[in-house]
């Protein structure tokens, strides 16, 4: 794939003009989380590895978002992360698997390929990725999105 970003971009931008213009916060990833697994699944990549790591910042019918890819050639994990900002995270391949914290109660999740869960803004997350994975995390930065005075 020449352009990853470039492809991804065309498709957040074709999943926005489908979205109704009222859907904010995590029920606007929510939605766009199904639009990318459909699209990008039908790009039939071969391989991952091939796409450099980016992150960039873009602004989508006044959404801001942050938009990380990235391949892990080794294993990787956060311990007990409070999440700054409501978080889409889509495996394209490998594993993901989040230790989610509410009170003293905690909920394992695990993600696969073509899998992806959308998390709230201040959540308490522990997160490990396996080797060879490769993910997408898109966090919304506008703040107080959805929330009217």
């Amino acid at each position: 794939m020449e352009n990853f970003f470039k492809e991804l971009d065309k498709i957040i931008f074709e999943s926005n003009e489908k979205i109704n213009q009222k859907i904010l916060g995590i029920n606007y990833l929510e939605k766009l989380k199904f639009f990318l697994i459909e699209k990008i699944n039908d790009l039939k990549i071969d391989s991952y590895e091939k796409i450099e790591n980016f992150e960039k910042v873009k602004e989508y019918r006044n959404i801001n978002l942050s938009i990380k890819f990235n391949n892990y050639v080794e294993a990787f994990s956060k311990i007990k992360n409070t999440l700054p900002n409501d978080n889409l995270s889509i495996v394209l391949k490998g594993l993901k698997t989040f230790d989610i914290y509410d009170s003293k109660v905690s909920k394992k999740f695990n993600l696969f390929q073509n899998m992806g869960i959308v998390l709230p803004k201040q959540l308490i997350v522990s997160e490990s990725i396996t080797k060879k994975s490769t993910i997408i995390d898109i966090f919304i930065l506008n703040e107080n999105l959805g929330i009217e005075k």
